[in-house]
């Protein structure tokens, strides 16, 4: 039946020419790959839907080269509950997740590893696929596209509360990065009487160029990284030594310097520590790789689409669309951007610790390698020694390379179940993908917005970056359309805001967190900042363990203060302020520029 439908679909199409048309004149059908990466048969939590939802809010009509013949404009909104959800129990609050990716899908089946899973013992929670993705899925021709937006996945949220709680209102829309932008426009579209407060991870802004900031402290992590992990001058730089350069904090809560007690993280064939490094070395590599991040970034729009893309990149016929490097350093590179860097003071985290150290000798081994190579386009090997340029003074190289050395296989993104699709056109069109609109991208306005128009010229433009068009053939563009860089400012509201956000996090460098809290709310809002944290909000442990450390449970208690107390008492209260100093942060006040913003 859905054959049938799409075909009759693709005929309109062609007489309107309403999506981008390759050269054989069809327009591109989405894989079941592209669309969901989660296993239709796991066990897990029970899946649960709301049926037959329109692909358009009810007051906007469907456009007219759209065939509805058959109900193919609606689809199964899917959603499920946290573990322990009970709404006979009047104490649980009711809290929806909202992923980020754009396109990220939360697993059903792992109920240790949920970004809610420390609130699901005390909280009702609802998790859902979003539209396009998981088994939310939409018909698969890309002139279906055009629904796959974020204030349509706005209207989607109403839909699941009415299904869930009828008439109450949601305790708390808790959102990460992407997930900002559909929180956002729920607040503002249906405002208190729906949903009482937002908690936004890490949210992020992109009407102004950020692209120079992220590569500064994806640089400056870096630096932190080789300078602060490595034993106090005067110290031998021996790899016996079997204590941690740095205090690190366990999951258990204790800060600890034996590498014993961290052993299940942290690989026991080197010491981990950059002593081998001095401060001038370190200079040099984070001024090598704020560089380079610039090129591949130039090159390719944006490191994820490397990594993404890896093997096609390396079958290219244009040998400058070719990746430099091998696949690990590619990886390694978003490793740091995710897990941010120690800061002055701060014991960091036993997983992050073990991360940061592994990204950063994979980079610091590639970029020394690079800086060896006659040309700026010249290819870097694996090779890995005890004479490599990097680890030449390192008496643990042998250690080292066994961590370097291994090419990291082709898997899932990021290792997380998700929808490509989603990724890709609510990444473009919500106006927050880094690989697209990037300078010498697709064409933009003074107000750097576009159309569907630039999209199509773009996808069959020529003089490189061929993979890239190729995938942005794949979208449907439509022409009259026109898409602005998201900005929450677009859509205030005064429903009470906790905005997360990580001090060391690449992602919304140049103060984006900040520029949410100014712009786009309007009532009550506090800003908490996470020492040494990145924009996977993996410091506090809020993952991996759930509720059983101590990390998730101080997030816990200070999410549950928020929800309980006006903003001004919540900055006040006694048991917020040593939830807090567990999980090394503080609140934060936004000025009215920009200067204080950690780069």
């Amino acid at each position: 039946m859905r054959q049938r439908i799409t075909l009759s679909v693709i005929a309109v199409l062609l007489i309107t020419g309403s999506t981008y048309a390759g050269e054989n004149g069809e327009s591109y059908h989405w894989t079941p790959a592209e669309m969901s990466t989660r296993p239709a048969g796991r066990a897990g939590q029970l899946m649960r839907k709301v049926a037959d939802v329109r692909l358009l809010p009810d007051d906007l009509a469907m456009p007219k080269d759209i065939d509805c013949y058959d109900d193919p404009c609606k689809f199964d909104l899917y959603y499920f509950y946290g573990k322990g959800f009970n709404l006979a129990r009047p104490e649980r609050k009711n809290i929806l997740f909202i992923a980020g990716g754009p396109g990220a899908l939360v697993d059903n089946a792992n109920q240790v590893n949920r970004p809610l899973g420390h609130l699901e013992a005390s909280q009702n929670i609802v998790y859902f696929d979003l539209r396009g993705g998981g088994r939310s899925l939409l018909p698969a021709s890309n002139n279906f596209d055009r629904f796959l937006r974020a204030e349509y996945v706005a209207d989607d949220i109403e839909k699941i509360r009415r299904a869930v709680l009828n008439r109450k209102p949601w305790d708390a829309i808790y959102s990460h990065s992407w997930g900002s932008l559909p929180a956002q426009m729920y607040a503002a579209k249906f405002g208190a009487k729906k949903v009482k407060t937002l908690i936004l991870s890490a949210p992020v802004v992109r009407d102004r160029d950020t692209h120079e900031a992220r590569a500064r402290m994806t640089a400056a992590n870096l630096k932190l990284i080789l300078t602060t992990y490595r034993s106090p001058a005067g110290q031998p730089c021996d790899c016996r030594d079997r204590r941690l350069p740095v205090p690190v904090q366990t999951f258990l809560g204790t800060a600890t310097e034996k590498l014993a007690e961290v052993s299940a993280l942290v690989d026991a064939r080197s010491s981990y520590n950059f002593c081998f490094i001095d401060v001038e070395q370190a200079d040099l590599l984070s001024s090598r790789m704020e560089k380079l991040l610039s090129l591949i970034e130039e090159q390719f729009g944006s490191v994820d689409f490397v990594t993404d893309h890896y093997d096609a990149l390396l079958k290219s016929g244009d040998a400058k669309s070719r990746p430099r490097f091998p696949r690990e350093f590619y990886a390694a590179i978003k490793t740091l951007q995710f897990t941010g860097a120690p800061e002055s003071g701060v014991k960091p985290y036993s997983g992050d610790f073990a991360r940061q150290i592994d990204a950063a000798l994979v980079i610091g081994h590639y970029l020394a390698l690079a800086a060896e190579s006659p040309s700026e386009s010249a290819t870097v090997t694996r090779e890995c020694a005890a004479s490599s340029p990097f680890l030449k003074n390192a008496r643990c190289a042998t250690g080292y390379c066994k961590i370097i050395a291994p090419a990291k296989p082709a898997g899932q993104r990021g290792g997380q179940l998700d929808s490509i699709r989603a990724n890709q056109v609510l990444g473009l069109y919500d106006g927050v993908a880094r690989s697209l609109l990037r300078p010498g991208m697709i064409e933009r306005d003074s107000g750097g917005c576009f159309t569907g128009k630039d999209v199509t010229a773009f996808a069959a433009g020529s003089g490189g970056k061929e993979l890239l068009r190729g995938e942005t053939k794949k979208l449907g563009a439509f022409p009259s359309e026109r898409f602005c860089p998201w900005t929450p400012k677009n859509h205030p509201h005064e429903v009470r805001t906790l905005i997360l956000k990580g001090a060391r996090d690449t992602v919304i460098a140049g103060c984006q967190a900040e520029d949410f809290y100014r712009d786009g709310l309007k009532g009550e809002r506090a800003l908490i900042e996470f020492s040494g944290t990145g924009h996977a909000m993996y410091a506090a442990a809020f993952n991996f363990i759930g509720d059983r450390t101590v990390y998730a449970e101080s997030l816990r208690l200070l999410l549950e203060r928020f929800m309980d107390l006006p903003v001004a008492q919540f900055r006040r209260d006694k048991q917020a302020a040593a939830g807090l100093a567990r999980l090394q942060a503080g609140f934060i006040e936004p000025d009215g520029g920009r200067a204080g913003c950690p780069m």
